[in-house]
């Protein structure tokens, strides 16, 4: 079931979404093809973040800290808890005691959503070698190659061992919830795997796979969630379900992306 829903979800994730009318099919741009990889400078509050320009000088493009490089690192580690308790005793002073969480904050069109999903077909690739036993669907193998192409293009190291990606955009998450279609991100994600695999599976068996494999969730614009709308029903869903992973020992790395004024350290 889980493979066939990564090649499908990567199939579906392909293209640059460029948000405009007047674009067809033959207008598509693979996503891979254009990605790069972003600098950035880590904070330890949103009130930090505020506090300077987000821009980037020409120097500074080229040098310091990248995103896709930072968060690769974090994902080749171990995040459950288990494992975490066992590394306390030789964590420096500044690590963070919430280990897989991670949030970006940016102003709009600085790539925040770009860089998820690439990040998210990034392992969509690794996990479907990493399982596939048989030959792949044309499209899915082009999709594969393109990225892999890109990887070496910039430079970027493909994952040895792949998370199990899912990309949550939240104001879909948002309306779902709103309108009943699911009750919890739990439900959301279920429903989602189910629907795409057209499979039966149950929330045991979803559970037993946030026990049994390491996760990769992307939880793509906070900002789009207005406080006036269901945000803290969102935010608590998505609290419930930090619950649920540790009371699985889940492996899981989780980003967020919102604008600056979407964002109060939620």
């Amino acid at each position: 079931i889980m493979l066939n829903f990564v090649q499908k979800e990567l199939r579906g994730e392909q293209y640059v979404n460029l948000g405009q009318a007047g674009h067809n099919n033959k207008d598509r741009i693979p996503l891979a093809s254009v990605f790069v990889d972003l600098p950035i400078r880590e904070v330890a509050s949103v009130k930090e973040y505020k506090s300077y320009s987000p821009t980037f000088s020409s120097s500074e493009r080229g040098e310091g800290i990248k995103a896709l490089a930072k968060l690769s690192v974090i994902a080749g580690q171990l995040l459950d808890g288990e494992s975490f308790t066992r590394r306390q005793t030789s964590l420096t002073h500044g690590m963070s005691r919430n280990p897989g969480k991670v949030v970006f904050i940016g102003g709009p069109g600085q790539g925040k959503s770009t860089l998820t999903q690439f990040f998210c077909q990034l392992h969509r690739c690794s996990f479907i070698k990493q399982h596939s036993t048989k030959s792949l669907n044309s499209e899915v193998a082009e999709a594969c190659h393109i990225v892999e192409a890109q990887c070496i293009d910039e430079s970027i190291d493909v994952p040895r061992n792949a998370r199990f990606p899912l990309r949550v955009e939240l104001n879909k998450f948002a309306a779902s919830l709103a309108n009943g279609g699911c009750i919890s991100l739990f439900g959301f994600i279920l429903n989602r795997i189910k629907e795409r695999s057209e499979r039966e599976l149950n929330s045991d068996d979803l559970r037993n796979w946030l026990s049994s494999y390491p996760w990769l969730i992307a939880l793509d614009g906070l900002d789009e969630v207005p406080a006036s709308s269901n945000r803290s029903q969102v935010l608590g869903s998505i609290q419930d379900f930090l619950i649920d992973a540790a009371d699985c020992n889940a492996d899981l790395l989780l980003i967020a992306t919102s604008r600056p004024q979407g964002y109060d350290n939620d």
